[in-house]
């Protein structure tokens, strides 16, 4: 879980005993500014949304650094808050997907951090959003999208 007023990753068993915990305030490899949301890979590999430093960061499941992506903009591949207590979510392909709320828009990527669709533009039509917030995937990969000031949910398909 994103401890984020610590700036750092806890993990828990299933019965909520603590086993470890990782990351200190900064923007460098294994560091946050404000992490938000968790998700695990069917390896154990763990994604956090570091909100204030607008990337992602891979570790494995004891909390080593692998890989991070994103930063500052609107390009591919770019956030502005990527954000959420649920703003990160990995389908059974291990494809990641991120709530880029400063850009109204969701972005997939494959496990590494390529850039590989995204969608979503600002508004209140569907497909549209004004605060793309949490993710979650269904067992058949459909994605929904939580917006909170618009206050709904929409359900995409993985590739769109």
């Amino acid at each position: 879980m994103a401890d984020q007023t610590n700036d750092r990753v806890q993990k828990f068993d299933s019965s909520g005993n603590f086993i470890t915990k990782w990351g200190s305030k900064g923007t460098g490899d294994g560091e946050f500014r404000t992490p938000g949301g968790v998700a695990v890979d069917g390896s154990g590999n763990v994604y956090v949304a570091d909100k204030g430093s607008y990337r992602v960061q891979k570790f494995d499941s004891s909390g080593n650094f692998i890989i991070k992506w994103g930063c500052c903009g609107s390009g591919d591949g770019q956030f502005t808050w990527p954000t959420g207590i649920w703003g990160v979510a990995v389908d059974s392909s291990g494809n990641v997907y991120v709530s880029d709320m400063g850009n109204d828009r969701v972005q997939k990527f494959d496990s590494s951090g390529n850039f590989i669709t995204k969608w979503g533009s600002k508004g209140t039509g569907d497909g549209e959003f004004r605060s793309v917030h949490g993710i979650a995937i269904d067992s058949s990969g459909n994605v929904y999208v939580t917006d909170t000031i618009n206050d709904s949910i929409q359900k995409f398909t993985s590739g769109e």
